[in-house]
């Protein structure tokens, strides 16, 4: 008997619009706070939640890879601002946030 092929479907990022498959990083290199302009931080940079991770590895909320960058409002996206997780940190209100493409 022959299995049903999968479909899986992945989500879209709400800021860059990428799909979130395994591979495809956010496309947002940078946050603006009171007029300042804040380079996000990498998957597998030292304040990553992933900072030893290996290059074939994705992140396992949003697949982000090594050198891109989560995807906004990922679990594992840090804050470059306080480096607590971005998703809850008050750094930046997400509703007003201003993101730049890299």
């Amino acid at each position: 008997m022959e299995k049903d092929k999968q479909t899986t479907s992945y989500a879209i990022c709400a800021f860059c619009k990428r799909t979130m498959a395994p591979g495809c990083g956010c496309d947002v290199a940078q946050i603006e706070s009171d007029d300042v302009r804040y380079e996000r931080i990498k998957v597998g940079d030292p304040n990553d939640t992933f900072h030893d991770m290996d290059g074939e590895v994705t992140c396992h909320d949003c697949n982000a890879r090594k050198g891109q960058y989560h995807h906004v409002g990922c679990a594992c996206d840090r804050c470059p601002i306080c480096h607590d997780q971005f998703f809850i940190c008050r750094c930046v209100p997400h509703a007003y946030i201003n993101t730049y493409a890299d």
